[in-house]
This record gives C-alpha cells, structure tokens and sequence, in this order.
C-alpha cells in the first residue's frame, strides 16, 4: 500500500525521472479547457479551490483536472505532473515535473500560477527540487515547503517565505516529538501559523515552524485543512475513517458525518471551498472523491475508484 510518510528530520530519497525538452508546439486556436465525459482520474496529488476561479481543482500525475458545475474539464496543454499543490486566492504553488515533450527544465521547482496553469511563474529553484509538501495560505501568501535535499539556498528540513519565493528561513522544529508526516498545511490568514498532520496527531505552530505543540488526540491524521476559526482532519483509527471538525480556540471538537470509508481507504485531501463553507470535498487513497453542498449532511462520489461519475 502507498504510505505517504515523509520523515521530517531524516528525508529519504527521491529518484528524479528523466524528462524530454523538445518544444511543443501550442495551435493558437486551442482552448486550454475541454471537457472530459470519461475520465479516469489517477496519482492525485493535491486538491483546492483557487479563489480566482470556480470549481475543484485536482493536480495529478498528467496535469490538472477540473470539476465545476457537475461536469468534468481537463487542461489541453501544460498537463505536468504538479506536486506538492496547493490553491490559494490568487490561484495555486506547486512543484513537480515538467510534461513530456515539454521545453521546461527537470524539476519545477516552485511554480505559482495566477490563469488556471495557463502560464507558470518560476518562484525558485528551478532545474533543482521537487517540493512534495508544499503549504502556502490562502490569504497571507506564506508559503512553506519541505526541503528533501539540499539545494543551491536550502539544507534538508522546513523552510518558509513571507516574499513569495524571494528569501526563505529554516524552521527550527521544536518539540516536534512526530518522526515524519503526511500533510502540512498553513492558516489561511495568520502567515506564522502551520499545522503538519502526523501518524501521533496535529502539532500546531504559532511561531513560523519554529516550536510546534500537539493539539490533538494522539492518532493517526491522515489529512488536515485549517480554516480560520477551526480545522477540519481525518484520523484513521483502526476500524475506520473519522473527519473531525475541531474549533482552534477552545479545542471544542465534533465528528462531520461522511460516509463509510474502509480504513485501508483513507483520506488524503479535505479541501473547503472559500467561497461557500458548505461544500467541501474529500479525496481517498483509492481514488474514490467525494462532495458535499451542505456542510456534510450528504455526500455525493464524484470519483468512484478513479472512475468519473456521471450525473
């Protein structure tokens, strides 16, 4: 089974493929948007809602896919494999590998882009790192990554911008007790603030990464969204999956109905859209995604199995 762990202090190794730099050619005439009836939607690897834009975004392993008004779109150029995506207000950062055919250099390195992918903004590190984990807020534009090698500004470990790319500080990672994570994610507004989602719980920072402390029950949190006033995370707990909506003052916590979901077919992505609290959507190990329009009273598969459902 796939296991998205990422030792925090330790990085293992990553195997960069390599990766053709014909130029493509792009008709003038193309629509950088099409429909996709049938899709099969695959090695999903980030998911969010850009606040210029309508719709769910998903980065895959072949570009982005799009769903928006019930129907399914997918990106007719650019179509690279983002990782480490993460969707903000203004549009998304991401890193990973450029297309096949592509003119662009092996690996991203961190790119934003502000037109849907149309175009990508080079931030840094360009032709030198894969950033997997990436979090950036939706407002504040902080960005965080994990560093897995060292590069021409950056040793191993957790570093962060409040420049959009232009200077980076190491985070210092006190008391962070967890020896790797499965997501990170910032505060949509306060720029100091990072939650990272580990196999022992939340550990939350108000200080930049630099001192983090647990706050949460000790189990296995597959995935985490912070919002401004709460988080919501998934935990799988040995006999099933759990989304838990916990309020960040009080700590005041309740379970969000979702449907049922095997253990072995956890959550990895909770997004919320900005727009409207009420929808959100999650998406599984298995490919399996899932929406809500009510806040989680009911639940729609919008993804089967990495299948598109038809409406």
């Amino acid at each position: 089974m796939m296991k998205r762990m990422l030792a925090i202090i330790t990085m293992t190794t990553v195997i960069l493929s390599a990766c053709s730099t014909k130029e493509k050619e792009v008709p003038q005439n193309e629509s950088f948007l099409k429909e996709a009836p049938a899709e099969t939607i695959e090695h999903i690897h980030g998911a969010g809602y850009p606040g210029n834009d309508e719709g769910l975004y998903l980065a895959t392993h072949s570009g982005l896919k799009i769903y928006r008004n019930g129907k399914w779109y997918e990106t007719t150029r650019n179509n690279h494999d983002y990782m480490g995506f993460q969707a903000v207000q203004e549009g998304f950062y991401a890193s990973g590998h450029p297309e096949e055919g592509s003119d662009l250099e092996n690996p991203l390195g961190l790119v934003q882009s502000s037109d849907g992918g149309k175009s990508l903004k080079k931030l840094g590190f360009y032709g030198e790192s894969d950033f997997h984990y990436v979090a950036a807020g939706y407002e504040s534009d902080a960005i965080y990554v994990v560093n897995e090698h060292p590069n021409s500004e950056m040793e191993q470990g957790l570093y962060y911008s409040l420049d959009k790319g232009e200077t980076w500080k190491k985070s210092q990672l006190r008391n962070m007790a967890a020896s790797s994570a499965n997501q990170i994610t910032a505060h949509p507004t306060s720029p100091e603030t990072i939650g990272i989602a580990t196999p022992e719980g939340i550990y939350l920072s108000k200080d930049y990464g630099n001192t983090f402390n647990l706050i949460s029950d000790k189990a296995n949190v597959t995935s985490l969204s912070i919002q401004k006033d709460y988080m919501l995370y998934a935990v799988a707990d040995g006999q099933k999956v759990r989304v838990i909506r916990q309020e960040l003052g009080n700590k005041e916590k309740q379970d969000v109905k979702i449907p049922g979901i095997s253990e072995d077919n956890f959550i990895l992505y909770i997004s919320v859209n900005p727009h409207n609290e009420q929808e959100m959507s999650m998406v599984t190990i298995k490919n399996d995604i899932f929406l809500t329009q009510d806040g989680g009273q009911s639940w729609s598969p919008i993804v089967e199995k990495g299948k598109t459902v038809k409406e």
